[in-house]
């Protein structure tokens, strides 16, 4: 193996401060790490023409972005930054000091196989070894570093037959969202170069809204909504003292799953028949696994009438404002909401209880004042140390999508190589998440090419270890999916 390591700083040092708003102080320390794998036709050193010109793309495009927001500039400073949180107490925000740097560290590991990080041409998570793709960029190994920014790192692997981009940022500056809207702009730099005028956004405002957190540090929004009190009740059942949704026991394991085109339209056509309207694909899905993932976890104590699941969607509220944030705001915007149900209506044999639920749920739960109140309860909880209630090692379920963030597989290109997969790796694993993964706008199309998607949807789904296994063997869930 060998590798280098590069520092890609801006073309004129600056400092700067970044407020935080109520939504990113809701997000644990942890970064969203995404692994972009490209195959590549015979052997590709990181020392070769090609790979070194994809290597100087990718700096130079990054630069181009590091520099204070300006009218019409599209710029990115706070993944330069650092969070500091105030000794006074006063609010977190992001500081950026004309010292700071990105790493960006190449690696050459020819031994490894890219036909080992998949399986007819689908990438199983338990097959990529993130140690592989991930040198030295974990928040233990970043700290020592004080002049490299803790916010945003990449690696840029090359492998036999292919190369990995990982590129992580720190959740609490942006959700995946909006890290989703960076990706995007970055990659298209990297392919196509630099905008030129006449192809820079016709209203020269949208570049600095994207940066605008005020209306999402609101402190004092009043009102009183149906998703407020079911709220309140729910964080009346929390102890006083308990411990973070991500801690519990057990081994924890992670599995994606593909629903075909086929299936997906049947199980939106079954649970059609049962709702009283029809069902979206999320809606389906979300419906399908919180049934299945509840049978996975009855035991003597907890089936009876008596018990409760909670079925946790996570919300976008950037373009269910109004008006909406700008399509690629940049920073967290996204909120929780819950529809319960007691297990024993979930595990009737149909799904009625379970999709009305979920249908009501989304339709009363997501207007604008509904989401702000939301936000502000949970902030204020969170600033007073009161964890949600939500009992992911036990009864509940946490449901999100990213299936629309890449619109089109071009959004991947970066002028070398093809694009095969996008893999979420993460620092820890929060047990009883489901997500939904990036279709890039090809789930009702299928592709012969091995390692392009496949069209469908592929399911990432978190649980304990036991429960996973049970998950395996559940007949209602492998009537439409199958493990990758």
């Amino acid at each position: 193996m060998t590798s280098k390591t590069y520092t890609v700083g801006p073309n004129i040092p600056f400092e700067g401060k970044y407020p935080l708003s109520s939504c990113d102080l809701q997000v644990p320390p942890v970064f969203t790490c995404k692994a972009f794998i490209y195959s590549a036709n015979g052997h590709l050193s990181a020392s070769s023409p090609e790979a070194q010109g994809l290597i100087s793309r990718l700096q130079d495009s990054l630069v181009s972005f590091l520099q204070p927001p300006s009218p019409g500039v599209l710029a990115y400073p706070q993944i330069l930054g650092q969070i500091v949180k105030p000794v006074d107490g006063a609010r977190p925000y992001i500081a950026v000091k004309k010292s700071f740097s990105i790493q960006f560290k190449v690696a050459h590991k020819p031994d490894i196989e890219f036909s080992s990080l998949h399986h007819d041409g689908r990438f199983a998570v338990e097959a990529i070894n993130i140690a592989d793709f991930k040198d030295g960029l974990d928040r233990a190994s970043l700290v020592n570093l004080p002049d490299v920014s803790h916010n945003f790192n990449f690696q840029l692997t090359f492998i036999n037959g292919g190369f990995v981009l990982l590129a992580q940022v720190a959740h609490q500056i942006t959700d995946a969202s909006g890290f989703a809207g960076f990706i995007r702009h970055w990659f298209q730099r990297v392919r196509d170069g630099p905008p030129t005028h006449s192809q820079v956004e016709n209203n020269p405002q949208v570049f600095l809204d994207m940066h605008d957190k005020s209306r999402l540090c609101l402190e004092d929004i009043q009102g009183n909504t149906k998703a407020l009190r079911k709220l309140e009740l729910a964080y009346k059942d929390v102890p006083a003292v308990r411990k973070p949704v991500a801690i519990g026991n057990g081994e924890r394991v992670t599995k994606i799953f593909w629903v075909s085109a086929q299936n997906l339209k049947d199980l939106r056509t079954t649970m059609q028949v049962e709702s009283t309207k029809p069902p979206s694909a999320f809606q389906a899905v979300v419906t399908l696994l919180w049934r299945c993932i509840t049978r996975t976890r009855l035991t003597p104590e907890n089936n009876s009438p008596s018990s409760m699941s909670r079925g946790f969607l996570v919300i976008n509220m950037s373009q269910r404002l109004s008006p909406p944030l700008p399509k690629d705001f940049f920073g967290n915007s996204a909120t929780w909401i819950f529809a319960d149900l007691p297990q024993s209506a979930l595990l009737e044999g149909k799904s009625t209880s379970a999709i009305n639920a979920i249908q009501k749920t989304l339709q009363e739960d997501t207007e604008e004042l509904s989401l702000q109140l939301t936000n502000q309860f949970i902030s204020r909880r969170m600033q007073a140390g009161v964890f949600p209630p939500m009992d992911l090692t036990g009864n509940d379920v946490l449901f999100n999508s990213w299936e629309h963030f890449y619109p089109d597989l071009t959004d991947l290109d970066i002028g070398l190589g093809n694009f095969c997969a996008m893999r979420r790796l993460t620092d820890s694993i929060v047990p009883s998440l489901v997500l939904i993964l990036p279709s890039y706008g090809r789930r009702y199309q299928e592709d012969a090419n091995p390692c392009q998607y496949p069209g469908g949807i592929e399911v990432q789904i978190h649980l304990f270890a036991s429960q996973m296994e049970l998950l395996q063997k559940d007949p209602e869930w492998l009537h439409y999916a199958r493990t990758i």
